[in-house]
Protein backbone atom coordinates (compact mmCIF):
# COMPACT_ATOMS: atom_id res chain seq x y z
CA UNK A 1 0.00 0.00 0.00
CA UNK A 2 2.85 2.38 0.84
CA UNK A 3 4.31 1.88 -2.64
CA UNK A 4 1.05 3.07 -4.17
CA UNK A 5 1.29 6.39 -2.36
CA UNK A 6 5.00 6.84 -3.07
CA UNK A 7 4.61 6.41 -6.84
CA UNK A 8 2.67 9.31 -8.33
CA UNK A 9 1.74 7.59 -11.61
CA UNK A 10 0.46 4.46 -9.83
CA UNK A 11 -1.68 6.64 -7.58
CA UNK A 12 -3.08 8.51 -10.60
CA UNK A 13 -3.94 5.20 -12.30
CA UNK A 14 -5.67 4.03 -9.14
CA UNK A 15 -7.79 7.19 -8.91
CA UNK A 16 -8.69 7.00 -12.61
CA UNK A 17 -9.92 3.45 -12.11
CA UNK A 18 -12.62 4.57 -9.65
CA UNK A 19 -15.90 4.80 -11.57
CA UNK A 20 -18.39 5.19 -8.74
CA UNK A 21 -18.64 8.90 -7.78
CA UNK A 22 -19.85 8.02 -4.28
CA UNK A 23 -16.76 5.89 -3.70
CA UNK A 24 -14.63 8.76 -5.02
CA UNK A 25 -16.20 11.15 -2.50
CA UNK A 26 -15.62 8.67 0.32
CA UNK A 27 -11.99 8.17 -0.74
CA UNK A 28 -11.43 11.93 -0.91
CA UNK A 29 -12.89 12.48 2.56
CA UNK A 30 -10.85 9.63 4.02
CA UNK A 31 -7.66 10.99 2.45
CA UNK A 32 -8.33 14.50 3.75
CA UNK A 33 -8.81 13.12 7.26
CA UNK A 34 -5.74 10.89 7.00
CA UNK A 35 -3.48 13.72 5.80
CA UNK A 36 -3.68 15.27 9.25
CA UNK A 37 -1.94 12.19 10.62
CA UNK A 38 1.13 12.50 8.40
CA UNK A 39 4.32 13.05 10.33
CA UNK A 40 5.75 16.08 8.53
CA UNK A 41 8.62 18.32 9.62
CA UNK A 42 7.48 21.65 11.04
CA UNK A 43 7.98 24.93 9.25
CA UNK A 44 10.52 25.92 11.89
CA UNK A 45 12.54 22.75 11.34
CA UNK A 46 12.47 23.24 7.57
CA UNK A 47 13.80 26.78 7.93
CA UNK A 48 16.57 25.57 10.29
CA UNK A 49 17.56 22.92 7.74
CA UNK A 50 17.67 25.54 5.04
CA UNK A 51 19.92 27.76 7.17
CA UNK A 52 22.28 24.81 7.62
CA UNK A 53 22.48 24.30 3.86
CA UNK A 54 20.07 21.36 3.51
CA UNK A 55 17.65 21.62 0.60
CA UNK A 56 14.20 20.91 2.07
CA UNK A 57 12.75 20.45 -1.41
CA UNK A 58 14.36 17.01 -1.38
CA UNK A 59 11.70 16.01 1.13
CA UNK A 60 8.60 17.60 -0.38
CA UNK A 61 9.08 20.12 -3.18
CA UNK A 62 5.52 21.44 -3.21
CA UNK A 63 5.18 21.90 0.54
CA UNK A 64 8.60 23.39 1.16
CA UNK A 65 8.48 25.74 -1.79
CA UNK A 66 5.29 27.26 -0.40
CA UNK A 67 6.62 27.46 3.15
CA UNK A 68 10.10 28.78 2.50
CA UNK A 69 9.38 31.26 -0.25
CA UNK A 70 9.36 34.75 1.05
CA UNK A 71 6.28 36.64 0.04
CA UNK A 72 7.11 39.34 -2.40
CA UNK A 73 5.30 42.57 -1.76
CA UNK A 74 2.60 43.20 -4.30
CA UNK A 75 3.22 45.82 -6.89
CA UNK A 76 0.87 48.74 -6.56
CA UNK A 77 -1.93 48.49 -9.07
CA UNK A 78 -1.81 51.08 -11.77
CA UNK A 79 -5.29 52.00 -12.82
CA UNK A 80 -5.62 53.31 -16.34
CA UNK A 81 -8.44 55.80 -15.99
CA UNK A 82 -8.83 56.18 -19.74
CA UNK A 83 -10.13 52.62 -20.02
CA UNK A 84 -12.71 52.92 -17.23
CA UNK A 85 -16.47 53.30 -17.37
CA UNK A 86 -18.39 55.48 -14.93
CA UNK A 87 -21.90 55.66 -13.55
CA UNK A 88 -23.07 59.26 -13.87
CA UNK A 89 -25.84 60.66 -11.64
CA UNK A 90 -26.87 64.35 -11.76
CA UNK A 91 -24.02 65.11 -14.23
CA UNK A 92 -21.49 63.80 -11.70
CA UNK A 93 -19.56 60.49 -12.01
CA UNK A 94 -20.22 58.66 -8.75
CA UNK A 95 -18.88 55.16 -9.31
CA UNK A 96 -16.38 53.23 -11.42
CA UNK A 97 -18.11 50.29 -13.11
CA UNK A 98 -16.32 47.04 -13.80
CA UNK A 99 -17.37 43.97 -15.78
CA UNK A 100 -21.02 43.01 -15.65
CA UNK A 101 -21.87 46.08 -13.60
CA UNK A 102 -21.66 48.16 -16.79
CA UNK A 103 -24.33 46.12 -18.54
CA UNK A 104 -26.49 45.92 -15.40
CA UNK A 105 -26.51 49.68 -14.97
CA UNK A 106 -27.28 50.18 -18.66
CA UNK A 107 -30.22 47.77 -18.38
CA UNK A 108 -31.54 49.78 -15.41
CA UNK A 109 -31.50 52.87 -17.61
CA UNK A 110 -28.65 54.57 -15.76
CA UNK A 111 -26.29 56.94 -17.55
CA UNK A 112 -23.05 55.05 -18.13
CA UNK A 113 -20.17 56.82 -19.87
CA UNK A 114 -16.60 55.96 -20.76
CA UNK A 115 -13.90 58.34 -19.56
CA UNK A 116 -13.46 59.86 -23.04
CA UNK A 117 -17.19 60.66 -23.17
CA UNK A 118 -17.09 62.69 -19.96
CA UNK A 119 -16.81 66.49 -19.98
CA UNK A 120 -13.64 68.08 -18.61
CA UNK A 121 -15.36 68.84 -15.31
CA UNK A 122 -16.67 65.27 -15.07
CA UNK A 123 -13.19 63.90 -15.85
CA UNK A 124 -11.76 65.85 -12.92
CA UNK A 125 -14.45 64.38 -10.64
CA UNK A 126 -13.78 60.90 -12.05
CA UNK A 127 -10.08 61.16 -11.17
CA UNK A 128 -11.08 61.73 -7.55
CA UNK A 129 -12.85 58.35 -7.54
CA UNK A 130 -9.54 56.55 -7.97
Amino acid sequence: MKALFLEKEALKRFFKSIDNPFEAITIKMNLMDALNELNLPSEKLLSIWEQEGFDPSLISPKRTSKILKEKKPRKPRKINIESRTFLVVDDEPIKILIGRAVKSEQERGSLVLKYQELTDQQQQAAKKLL
